[in-house]
């Protein structure tokens, strides 16, 4: 028995698993934890007290979080019973591929930054802003989330 098969890595398929949960790994302790955190305080909460932001900034990780735990299994059932597991693969990376690099200009009381489309597709006009605003709504209501 080799070194990888007593480390339940004797397959290709499961060694690929393992580099990819290792990377993903990585990618969430240096962005999510380290990174995003402080762009958050600079710059998309900057203005607010400290202790609103981050109450926001967990509200929003935590609903994010749970979202995935509920359609992650779903979806992983669906794509084993239906073997659709690449149709799935490239449904989401098209959408990532679109909606990711898209950015648009936001003033921030820290200045003016690209900010990603995220499921926003095409150009939002100012009184689309005016209407859709979570935030500027919860700040004029002085509403703690």
């Amino acid at each position: 028995m080799s070194f990888l098969d007593r480390l339940g890595l004797g397959r290709p398929d499961l060694r690929a698993w393992a580099m990819y949960d290792w990377a993903n790994s990585a990618f969430q302790t240096t962005i999510i934890a380290a990174v995003f955190p402080i762009y958050y305080q600079k710059v998309a909460a900057a203005g607010l007290p400290e202790a609103v932001a981050m109450s926001r900034f967990a509200w929003a990780t935590t609903l994010a979080i749970l979202i995935v735990a509920i359609v992650a299994p779903v979806l992983g059932a669906i794509a084993d019973y239906s073997a659709i597991k690449k149709r799935l693969l490239g449904i989401f990376l098209g959408i990532g591929a679109v909606v990711i690099p898209g950015t648009r200009p936001k003033e921030y009381p820290a200045g003016t930054y690209g900010v990603p489309c995220a499921l926003i597709i095409g150009r939002r006009t100012e009184s689309t802003d005016r209407k859709t605003s979570l935030n500027q709504a919860l700040r004029e209501l002085d509403v703690a989330v």
